[in-house]
């Protein structure tokens, strides 16, 4: 869907991406990183918007530096902070924007304005000036626009910036039926647990270097401290028998869980169930620690020397 190759790009001296090379399948991809890693600076060039300094892009296939409107009307974008004309209705706006898509047949066109406003649950405001309309309200437009022509790829920067939880939470809600409905999705976000929520794949960038590329659940079990956390009737006993187990490093009680680091994780998994047996112990859960996307991203920044803001 997306590829870049050494991808360069120069404001000045400041380097903004620093040969940058990506691979982006079909899916929902989140592209993730600090402020001024070179997220927006990518998704502009990605857009056709802005022309690297070296090295090429290409979406869909095509060249976005060489047919930025070929990209545009294949694609459907969500800029950061959209800013769509307030003197129009919603159903105007959108019809405004399926006219400057090519969408010629008007029946056609105001049969999809219709219902990607029922889509973005904005059907009964569809008249409505847009000047009355929340910041949520105005964002589920935004990616209701970006949808017209039924584009193959979606690219989406910064989704739920400056939103409440109300309009964060349905925003999110809209990007999941999107991905069930076969969407592909380009995501650009700073708050990685709705990413982690939507999200198979994603790309972490550092002052424009790829940093991390891989899917969600994978690089969760890779930066895994390998803990297990085990929830017991009795975890002072299980406690005292695993302490004394040659398969158990560390063992530790925390919030009433019993948290255990093995030497040996398949001795252990084996050897658990049957010493709370043999205890008397009830267990009601027993889970491996894995990091939160958040947790991931933190720890990977820090480790490069970079700042999170």
């Amino acid at each position: 869907m997306i590829v870049t190759e050494n991808l360069t790009k120069f404001y000045g001296k400041l380097k903004a991406l620093d040969d940058l090379t990506i691979n982006v399948k079909k899916g929902v991809t989140g592209f993730l990183g600090p402020n001024a890693a070179g997220k927006t600076t990518t998704i502009k060039i990605l857009m056709g918007m802005l022309k690297p300094t070296k090295g090429r892009a290409l979406v869909l296939g095509i060249d976005p530096t060489k047919k930025p409107i070929e990209v545009k009307k294949k694609v459907g974008f969500l800029p950061e902070n959209p800013k769509p004309y307030r003197g129009m209705s919603g159903f105007e706006f959108l019809n405004f924007i399926a006219k400057l898509r090519g969408l010629r047949d008007r029946r056609e066109r105001e049969r999809q304005v219709s219902e990607l406003l029922q889509k973005v649950g904005l059907y009964d405001r569809a008249k409505d000036k847009i000047s009355t309309y929340s910041r949520g309200m105005i964002q589920r437009l935004a990616i209701a626009q970006a949808l017209i022509g039924d584009p193959q790829l979606i690219l989406l920067d910064e989704p739920t910036a400056g939103l409440d939880p109300l309009g964060r939470e349905e925003v999110i809600s809209l990007i999941t039926e999107l991905k069930k409905s076969g969407k592909s999705l380009f995501i650009s976000s700073h708050i990685l647990s709705e990413i982690e929520r939507v999200c198979e794949r994603v790309l972490i960038i550092d002052r424009g270097q790829l940093v991390l590329d891989g899917n969600v659940e994978e690089i969760k079990s890779q930066f895994s401290s390998g803990r297990y956390k085990v929830k017991v009737d009795k975890p002072d006993l299980l406690l005292k028998e695993l302490s004394q187990k040659h398969f158990v490093k560390e063992t530790w009680l925390e919030e009433g869980y019993v948290l255990v680091l093995p030497t040996d994780e398949s001795e252990f998994r084996k050897s658990v169930l049957e010493i709370s047996i043999m205890l008397g112990c009830e267990v009601f859960s027993l889970e491996k620690e894995r990091p939160s996307l958040q947790e991931v991203f933190v720890s990977l920044i820090r480790k490069r020397g970079g700042e999170i803001k």
